[in-house]
């Protein structure tokens, strides 16, 4: 590449690069008395809520979530217990004290069946109970139903196998929300407590729905009390006999539930649909373990895939409706049954100034990177510079655009790492290429046998963390996805960046140079021969 053509790259090159960063980095105030404000693509880019600034901040953010804890049937929170104990012995209280203060023989008669029952249901609930630990308490049993503890008052077996088996399903619908910021984790050995970010749309619904277990039905009728059960047909049918699956689709910004039929499930929609019209419409009722989750309202006969769609679901409602129905293709009617907890507010686990510390990190390792690459190479750390701010670019507009990743710890050390990944590449292509020089070769020459001496040993070290990320980001936990999706996607443009962009650039700007040998800082070392 001549000068000219070089120069006229190189200063369109910067432009880019100046233009994208000032997008991706900078926010400031405009208009009259600063009314208005244009916001970087950095400050738009969705902050994970451990990062923990305060709730309604000044920014917009907000930092921590809420929290939810899902009991088993059988299996009640301490509080809880000790509530309702309390409210059945000041029940016994109130009654013992109305009976010793009525004279009329036929209302104290009345009062004294009642304390009788409310002693009894004291006495019952009491004994019905053990405590487990010191937060928990499990039902032993009673004439209605059985206990899910064994005669050493501790869980039987049967029990431990289905919380397990309910815990998997719970903790798998929420990783497969692929949102940065959930946690889920098991409290006290039987219960799951979740975290959800504020910044998630319909966290209360995600809570609620994410706790239904047990079948997945299709009713249809005029009301869900009444409806009758269309698939499965019979008993002994499997749900997935009529549903393939069901997903989330988001196009043009309206978000919708797809359920996915077999051809024996289209079959059976169309044969009790088929009298549906506009004045006699009825309604199909997607329910799981007996509570409905989603409807649609049919006017007309239907015989394919169905489309559920409302003017309230956003893409992340929709996602947790298709993988709650999803999920629960797999399920059976001897789930566990869950009860929501009380939920609360948590705030962000890092603190307020986690965000500011995250971008002084940023600014130490990369004032030492640039340091090091301006000290050994001179002028060639420009070639560095410009790749590393195309990859921070890139990984910005990435984390923003893709909707499942925030600015997050996780995502963060990914960044850290991989820049450094992207670091050592170039390190080891400069170097390659000064061995090459000191050997006694062109500057031209050094470049291209020192890149091709390299370039397999790093396309070998990028395809291998890019593997591990996507492939750990498909079967990981929901903690952990966002970070190995990033090295995952941070190696792709890494292994652009130092095979690709920075050769270019190299070659691009030392066209420019009237000494290429200090444009790179390459000296050959001279030996006295005794």
């Amino acid at each position: 590449m001549g000068k000219v053509k070089s120069a006229i790259f190189i200063a369109f090159y910067t432009l880019l690069i100046a233009v994208l960063g000032f997008v991706c980095f900078v926010s400031f105030p405009y208009g009259q008395n600063n009314l208005h404000k244009f916001n970087s693509v950095l400050s738009l880019t969705q902050k994970d809520a451990d990062l923990g600034a305060p709730y309604g901040s000044g920014d917009g953010y907000l930092g921590g979530g809420y929290v939810g804890v899902y009991y088993p049937e059988g299996v009640v929170s301490a509080q809880e217990y000790e509530e309702n104990l309390a409210g059945y012995e000041a029940l016994v209280a109130s009654y013992t004290e109305q009976v010793e203060a009525e004279t009329n023989a036929v209302k104290k008669a009345e009062l004294e069946n009642r304390l009788e029952e409310a002693t009894e249901t004291y006495e019952e609930y009491k004994a019905n109970y053990v405590a487990y630990g010191n937060a928990l308490y499990l039902f032993k049993g009673d004439d209605d139903a059985d206990g899910i503890v064994g005669e050493d008052n501790l869980p039987t077996e049967e029990f431990k196998a289905s919380f397990t088996a309910a815990r998997d399903t719970i903790v798998n619908r929420y990783a497969r929300l692929r949102q940065d910021g959930v946690r889920v984790d098991v409290q006290d050995d039987y219960a799951i407590r979740v975290f959800l970010p504020q910044e998630m749309d319909g966290e209360q619904t995600t809570l609620a729905y994410f706790g239904y277990t047990g079948a997945f039905t299709i009713e249809y009728g005029s009301n869900a009390d009444t409806a009758e059960q269309i698939m499965p047909v019979r008993s002994s049918d499997a749900i997935t006999d009529y549903v393939k699956s069901v997903e989330s689709v988001t196009r043009n910004g309206n978000s919708f539930v797809h359920v996915k039929l077999t051809e024996e499930g289209k079959k059976i929609l169309k044969e009790k649909t088929s009298g549906a019209s506009s004045e006699s419409s009825n309604t199909l009722y997607f329910s799981v373990g007996g509570e409905s989750v989603i409807s649609l309202t049919v006017k007309d006969p239907l015989d394919d895939d169905v489309y559920i769609s409302s003017s309230v679901y956003t893409r992340e409602i929709a996602s947790t409706v298709a993988t709650l129905l999803h999920s629960a293709l797999g399920g059976s009617e001897t789930d566990l049954v869950f009860s929501l907890g009380g939920t609360y507010v948590l705030e962000g686990a890092y603190g307020t100034n986690a965000l500011m510390f995250m971008y002084i990190v940023f600014g130490i390792c990369a004032a030492l990177m640039l340091g090091f690459f301006f000290f050994r190479y001179r002028l060639l750390g420009f070639v560095h510079l410009y790749t590393c701010l195309l990859f921070t670019i890139a990984t910005v507009l990435c984390v923003w655009s893709i909707p499942f990743l925030t600015l997050s710890v996780e995502t963060f050390t990914a960044f850290m790492l991989m820049l450094g990944v992207l670091s050592l590449s170039n390190a080891i292509t400069f170097e390659y290429a000064r061995k090459e020089y000191e050997l006694g070769k062109t500057i031209a020459s050094s470049v291209k046998t020192g890149y091709k001496k390299c370039t397999w040993h790093l396309f070998d070290l990028h395809i291998v963390l890019a593997l591990i990320g996507f492939v750990g980001f498909g079967i990981a936990i929901t903690n952990i996805t966002s970070f190995l999706f990033t090295v995952g996607l941070l190696a792709v443009f890494s292994g652009l960046g130092s095979l690709v962009i920075n050769r270019f650039t190299w070659a691009t700007m030392m066209a420019l140079a009237k000494n290429k040998r200090a444009f790179c800082n390459f000296k050959v070392e001279e030996s006295d021969d005794e």
